[in-house]
């Protein structure tokens, strides 16, 4: 691609990303007015400062072991063996990034990550990042699914898990139709970037046999248990009398809005949709304040989890290489924000 070229795409990426970013903070400042407007300060302050440490201690047990259980189902998506450690701490700089930065670059930065710490090429680690991202997919909508055979929901919700569950159903298709594609170019003459890119997808696909598929559903159902025995304890450190059902829902509804273009953080939707999942599943006994402090308690216990665990990651990036690998790293993930032209792909 000429430079010419590029820098056209590039301003088009800018003007995107701007957009992207106006568009998500202004939701975002929309659903945090939604989520405080019925609550007073000054009551909400109260009901904060009644929680449990004993239960929020579990809940952030609980949040350590599904960013473990992630990172171990992401080990088991590699050809070769790759070491927990270094999967560990990247996928914990990446959350930690998209918690400060727009536009989810902390993936961008999670995948440069693990190529410094695992020694693995780029498009190698990005096609284990998307099986994981599917998996997660896979496993929201089974464990709504399981949620709407009993808890109230209005009806819209239940359309728009249907039509996600067919967009899913016809990536799960694109993407086989593309394997069947890429198996039959990937050793013709083409250009050596695209042998490698078509290649490590094929390898990536072939590597996912029986066993491995029965595992990533495994590790899949356990983070998932995990996140949502974090959100019981976390209802549970209000009095609030709830079960498994109500944490499930909760859990669910909340992954569903983080996918929504927010601010860095998920400010605004993750509280938003924490209360009106809570809502739906209490009814009558539900109180709004008890709600925000619920949802402010589990955003908070999820974001510094995943920022402290993000900093001591960042904290073994630069001591584990010898050249100035945080510097390059924000480097890339500035080159994204801004839309220059990337950097070459490592070796696979």
């Amino acid at each position: 691609m000429s430079r010419v070229a590029w820098g056209r795409g590039a301003r088009w990426r800018r003007q995107r990303g701007i957009g992207v970013l106006g568009a998500s903070a202004l939701l975002s400042g929309l659903c945090l007015y939604l989520a405080t407007r019925n609550v007073l300060l000054e009551e909400f302050l109260k009901a904060f400062a009644s929680a449990s440490l004993g239960w929020l201690l579990l809940a952030w047990l609980m949040q350590i072991g599904t960013l473990v259980l992630r990172a171990a189902r992401w080990q088991r998506i590699f050809v070769e063996p790759v070491g927990f450690g270094p999967l560990f701490w990247s996928q914990n700089v990446g959350y930690l990034l998209n918690n400060v930065l727009p536009l989810r670059v902390g993936d961008v930065a999670r995948v440069f990550a693990a190529q410094y710490l695992t020694k693995r090429g780029l498009f190698r680690i990005g096609f284990t990042l998307v099986v994981e991202r599917l998996a997660d997919i896979g496993g929201v909508l089974a464990a709504f699914f399981v949620a709407a055979l009993f808890a109230p929901m209005p009806p819209v919700a239940r359309d728009t898990a249907s039509l996600l569950t067919g967009g899913f159903a016809l990536a799960l298709a694109g993407a086989a139709i593309f394997y069947l594609v890429a198996r039959m170019v990937s050793h013709r003459s083409t250009p050596r970037v695209v042998q490698q890119f078509l290649a490590e997808f094929v390898r990536t696909v072939e590597v996912l046999s029986v066993a491995q598929l029965i595992w990533l559903t495994l590790w899949t159902a356990l983070g998932m248990a995990a996140a949502v025995a974090m959100t019981w304890a976390v209802i549970a450190a209000f009095g609030v009398h709830a079960g498994w059902l109500t944490a499930l829902f909760v859990t669910v509804t909340v992954s569903f809005v983080m996918a929504v273009p927010s601010v860095p953080g998920y400010f605004g939707v993750f509280h938003l949709g924490a209360q009106v999942a809570l809502a739906l599943s209490l009814g009558a006994e539900y109180d709004a304040t008890l709600g925000l402090a619920v949802a402010v308690t589990l955003h908070g216990i999820s974001y510094l989890g995943q920022t402290f665990f993000g900093l001591i990651g960042i904290w073994f990036l630069r001591r584990s290489s010898r050249v100035p690998v945080m510097s390059t790293l924000f480097a890339r993930v500035g080159a994204e924000l801004r839309g220059d032209e990337p950097p070459e792909a490592g070796a696979a």
